[in-house]
């Protein structure tokens, strides 16, 4: 009983995944053949479905996109479930994302979770009396009213009072209206946490507080494992899923130096220039980069940890650091939720939306582009070579915004 629309569902669903794969080349025939072979195989799996808790009211939320997207969209899911849990209601919440290793990272410390699984797991084995889905905008579905009347009539009244202000939105969630839709938020002075609020089911905003798990312990393990007991100050610049050139089959080779192009990269000449006033400036700080084994290294680290650390350690040294300076990235938004501020360089993606008002967003001269074009992941949409926003960055600014957060954090 996952939803009544379930075949609209598996169908945008795999219309996303067609999208996004960059090395099956998935024929319209497959997609079709997967959807029904999908769509078989749930309707098997629905009879022997069960609610995890059968006398409490069970609801689905399901985390989407990459780390930095669904560290995000649970910010709004913990406050939903806090808002619950302060009405006395009982109810069971099942997270279903496909980072569990990561969303189990975040979430560990939150005791109001009751089950965290992949979307496979959930269809074979359980079902929900209401579903939330987070992707852009906090839709849902409900699956049960007479359950939801039961459990909590006053979250039912407000559901269906929400339903207008999320079905306005409903139509921008497509990948082809998501730039109209930054373009009214960038109109409205909203970032991405103002658009998870507008359903008006619970006040959440860009002011509203940030949740991540920390282990302390485990934190000065890893400090103690890279020699990173003095102050640090770590680099990062990388991208999550990018889409690649369909045209022809990439080797490892090419795709690698596409994902090294992407257009929010930290330009080297910029990272090399800014890591050497740092070293001049505030040489009391080792300056660490970190990354997955796509980033490009760059000179003058004190430590370049590329592709050395698993992604929990990189997690506990970007608690650990005295500063980050960062792309648009995900742990950026880790950095954030774990209550700690960044320099964010910012070129096709905008700041003002996705940053948050606490870091130094440090935006490029040209208006930002994402989502214009379905490749201005790799390719400036204005026709550069060279995608201009980012390298229009200074590095004493990048420098000057460091000491801003350093000043504050001695501050408090």
């Amino acid at each position: 009983m996952l939803s009544d629309n379930i075949f609209d569902q598996l169908r945008g669903r795999l219309k996303a995944l067609k999208e996004r794969d960059d090395r099956q080349h998935i024929s319209n025939l497959a997609v079709a053949s997967k959807l029904g072979l999908t769509a078989l195989k749930f309707l098997g799996r629905r009879a022997r479905a069960s609610l995890v808790e059968p006398h409490q009211l069970n609801i689905a939320f399901f985390l989407q996109e990459g780390v930095g997207d669904q560290c995000q969209e649970f910010q709004w899911v913990k406050a939903f479930i806090d808002h619950l849990v302060a009405q006395e209601l009982e109810v069971c919440t099942i997270l279903v994302t496909d980072k569990v290793d990561f969303v189990h990272e975040m979430t560990k410390d939150y005791p109001h979770i009751t089950r965290l699984c992949e979307l496979d797991d959930f269809c074979r084995h359980h079902w929900a009396h209401l579903s939330f889905y987070c992707f852009r905008c906090i839709d849902f579905q409900i699956h049960d009213e007479a359950a939801l009347n039961k459990y909590a009539p006053q979250l039912l009244r407000d559901l269906k009072q929400a339903q207008p202000h999320v079905a306005a939105w409903r139509p921008f969630r497509t990948q082809e209206q998501y730039f109209k839709l930054m373009h009214l938020l960038e109109l409205a002075h909203y970032n991405y946490f103002d658009l998870l609020g507008l359903n008006g089911l619970i006040p959440f905003d860009r002011h509203s507080p940030s949740f991540f798990s920390v282990d302390q312990d485990r934190v000065q393990q890893t400090r103690a494992k890279f020699g990173l007991e003095q102050p640090f100050i770590v680099v990062g610049s990388s991208v999550g899923f990018i889409p690649l050139p369909q045209e022809e089959q990439l080797t490892a080779e090419q795709k690698l130096q596409w994902r090294q192009k992407a257009t929010r990269l930290i330009p080297v000449a910029l990272a090399e220039e800014f890591i050497a006033l740092l070293k001049q400036e505030l040489p009391q700080y080792r300056l660490v980069q970190l990354g997955g084994k796509d980033a490009v290294p760059f000179a003058g680290v004190d430590l370049n940890l590329i592709a050395q650390t698993s992604f929990n350690e990189s997690i506990d040294l970007t608690y650990a650091a005295a500063c980050q300076i960062i792309n648009d990235s995900g742990l950026m938004h880790v950095r954030h939720a774990m209550g700690k501020s960044a320099v964010v360089l910012w070129g096709p993606t905008s700041g003002a939306i996705v940053g948050y008002d606490d870091d130094v967003n440090l935006q490029g001269s040209c208006k930002p582009c994402a989502f214009l074009t379905p490749d201005w992941n790799t390719s400036c949409p204005r026709g550069y070579a060279c995608a201009q926003c980012m390298t229009t960055i200074q590095a004493a600014d990048v420098v000057a915004g460091v000491k801003t957060l350093l000043a504050r954090e001695l501050s408090e």
